[in-house]
C-alpha cells in the first residue's frame, strides 16, 4: 500500500512541477513530469492513480497518471476559467 502526498509548484518562470512523496519515505520526492504550463488546483483519484488539475491560464482541466503519463486535456473552455476541482473516485 502506497500513500502519497502531491504538491504543485509554479515558479516565477511558469515552469510547472508536481511532486509526489511517499508517506513511508518522505525523503524520496519524485517529480511527476507533466507537460503543462500552470497548475492551480490538484485532485487525486486514488482508485485509478490519476491526477486532475486546473490550468486557469488556458482554461483547461487536465489529467495524467501518477507517473506523468496519459496526459490529456479533458476540458478546454474559451469563455470559462476553472479555478478549483474536486472528485469522488468511488462514484465513478
Amino acid at each position: 500500500l502506497y500513500i502519497y502526498v502531491f504538491k504543485c509548484d509554479n515558479d516565477k518562470k511558469s515552469i510547472l512541477k508536481i511532486y509526489r512523496a511517499s508517506m513511508e519515505n518522505s525523503k524520496n520526492i519524485t517529480q511527476v513530469p507533466v507537460n503543462t504550463t500552470y497548475v492551480d488546483h490538484i485532485a487525486v483519484d486514488w482508485v485509478y492513480n490519476h491526477l486532475y488539475w486546473t490550468n486557469p491560464t488556458i482554461g483547461t482541466i487536465e489529467l495524467s497518471d501518477f507517473e506523468g503519463k496519459l496526459h490529456t486535456v479533458l476540458i478546454k473552455s474559451i469563455h470559462e476559467t476553472p479555478l478549483a476541482i474536486a472528485l469522488d473516485p468511488t462514484e465513478g
